[in-house]
């Protein structure tokens, strides 16, 4: 009696039709992601040649302003108090937007500390706050005791807060993507309020720099305001620039695994957790078992160093 033929069983040519719909599949998704990507992180208007040029105008202004003599130096650097609180303000109005944006998920998901910062950022903030500490601290001609104060520890905290950052920036271990606690409604209130306590605490400190200048000796010229604005444009374009030029590690490893994939140096599982890694995140899994593959890895060192010991002492 002939054998019947099994027809659920799946030829090669199936299971490779199969296979190579999976990867084009695959591959469909990643490039999706790397539009958006590409997308989200264009900035349009932006380019270096025009960051560059309105850089060299501004410091062009700045050194016409201050080799005209017509610039009273307290003066300009009560403006420059004030107007980088109000612009530190106006980021904190503007980042409450974003409150209540971020889609949470089942289990937290982390990325490694290095890949979430921008040490040229964080390194611009901390110098800006540095200097505005300074220049509160060592100019208090005019400005109420309560007000110069407020700027000192403000920014001093900011600059603090900024340096901590950085440094902790150079280290390699995992951080959640969300806080459980700002994706709590209670979690979401207490973080804008205290957005807003401190974007008040800024504009405050922005109205007693400018109320100073009401009883300033020399009175406000447009020169002052000039230079005062000069100098608070000066870092903006600087941290675009540092923006510009950043690695973008995202996109970088998308394309990367797109081109593993099609090359072959990487089957479809190993592809896919790559890119669920680089767009989610690391899951605790994940974190755990490169933590466990580096306790592995030392104590195979420490193995070998023990047979190397073992070898000398039986010779």
């Amino acid at each position: 009696m002939p054998k019947r033929r099994n027809v659920n069983a799946a030829s090669p040519a199936t299971s490779i039709d199969l296979h190579a719909t999976e990867v084009d599949h695959v591959l469909r998704v990643l490039d999706f992601e790397i539009e958006r990507v590409s997308s989200e992180q264009a900035r349009p208007g932006w380019s270096l040649w025009a960051l560059y040029g309105a850089m060299a105008t501004v410091i062009w202004l700045l050194i016409e302003q201050t080799l005209s003599g017509l610039v009273d130096v307290s003066n300009t650097l009560h403006l420059f108090v004030a107007f980088s609180a109000l612009m530190s303000a106006r980021h904190l109005f503007l980042s409450l937007q974003s409150f209540g944006k971020s889609r949470s998920t089942s289990s937290p998901r982390f990325n490694w500390v290095g890949d979430a910062t921008n040490r040229l950022e964080i390194l611009l903030s901390f110098v800006k706050n540095s200097a505005v500490t300074l220049v509160a601290l060592l100019v208090p001609a005019g400005v109420v005791w309560y007000y110069r104060a407020t700027a000192v520890s403000t920014y001093g905290i900011m600059a603090v807060l900024a340096l901590f950052t950085l440094v902790i920036s150079l280290f390699r271990f995992p951080i959640s993507r969300q806080s459980p606690a700002v994706d709590s409604r209670i979690g979401k209130l207490l973080a804008a309020g205290l957005w807003i306590l401190s974007a008040g605490i800024l504009t405050a400190i922005a109205y007693g720099y400018i109320f100073s200048l009401t009883t300033s000796p020399r009175p406000v010229t447009a020169s002052d305001i000039k230079t005062a604005g000069l100098i608070v444009v000066l870092p903006f374009l600087v941290r675009a620039l540092t923006l510009e030029h950043a690695p973008r590690p995202l996109l970088v490893s998308l394309i990367e695994t797109r081109r593993d994939l099609v090359f072959g140096q990487a089957d479809l599982n190993a592809a896919i957790k790559r890119a669920e890694i680089a767009i989610l995140g690391m899951n605790e899994s994940d974190v755990l078992q490169l933590d466990i593959s580096e306790i592995l890895d030392s104590f195979e060192k420490v193995d070998i160093q023990v047979a190397l010991v073992d070898q000398l002492i039986d010779s």
